[in-house]
């Protein structure tokens, strides 16, 4: 984008222009918000980085799903962590760096490292965690471990309740404030397939002629059309529309 001369900021003469955008911007927002109902203010890397993979114009889709780039990256940690070790005397399953592929049901920390729980099952223990979905929504407790007198090890939960009489220490046990992230409203996409349809061209500002494949939208365009994506998927009028919200019969209409 900057060959082509799309700055990353608009020159200080153009913000004064009513109507005035940077096209660069609006470009990342219409990918981002399809792909994930998320503006460029909410992106985080990971998914940036899945959004930009097909702008190098060899990769448009990972095969078997993106899901794999997770895996990538473990196995490439793994090859750098052996590598890089002259101890040959680690197996495989005492790898550092491992992928735990069971359901996570609870996680014990104390103050060295963290014990993952499958059920009544000891997945092992780990200097770092990571919990690679929304902690409101992982189902996971998590546990502190500390020593009592006798040698007994006593579990106390690790966060705070958002409860003003359950809030700042249990059992003398100081708790942690829960992630900003389990406050944030939880983003979730729509998507919706219509079939026997043709686009609204006069609704949309477009000659019946000229009509694209695919319509992005920015995020003004979101708030005021209700979709984030709309894209012809099939020859006989199938249509894929993503959205915030479930869209209404008279939405529909306007569009189709």
């Amino acid at each position: 984008l900057d060959t082509l001369g799309m700055k990353r900021n608009l020159p200080w003469w153009r913000r004064l222009i009513p109507g005035q955008g940077s096209f660069r911007m609006e470009l990342s927002t219409a990918m981002n918000l399809c792909n994930n109902n998320q503006p460029n203010s909410q992106m985080n890397g990971m998914s940036g980085f899945t959004n930009y993979m097909s702008t190098t114009g060899q990769i448009f889709s990972i095969e078997g799903g993106n899901y794999q780039l997770i895996h990538s990256a473990i196995r490439q940690a793994q090859a750098l962590y052996d590598n890089a070790n002259c101890d040959n005397r680690i197996s495989d399953v005492n790898k550092r760096i491992s992928h735990v592929q069971k359901k996570v049901t609870n996680v014990i920390s104390d103050s060295d490292q963290m014990e993952l729980w499958s059920g009544e099952e000891n997945l092992g223990r780990f200097d770092i965690v990571i919990l690679a979905a929304p902690l409101q929504f992982s189902e996971i407790s998590f546990f502190t471990k500390s020593k009592l007198d006798d040698g007994e090890a006593d579990l106390q939960p690790m966060f705070e309740l958002n409860d003003s009489e359950n809030m700042g220490s249990e059992g003398g046990h100081e708790l942690s404030p829960l992630p900003t992230s389990t406050s944030m409203h939880y983003t979730q996409v729509v998507t919706t397939v219509v079939s026997n349809a043709t686009i609204q061209s006069q609704y949309f500002g477009l000659s019946e002629r000229n009509i694209p494949k695919s319509i992005y939208v920015t995020e003004r365009g979101r708030e005021v059309e209700g979709i984030t994506a709309l894209s012809r998927i099939g020859v006989n009028g199938v249509y894929k529309v993503f959205s915030p919200e479930k869209l209404s019969d008279e939405q529909l209409n306007s569009f189709f």
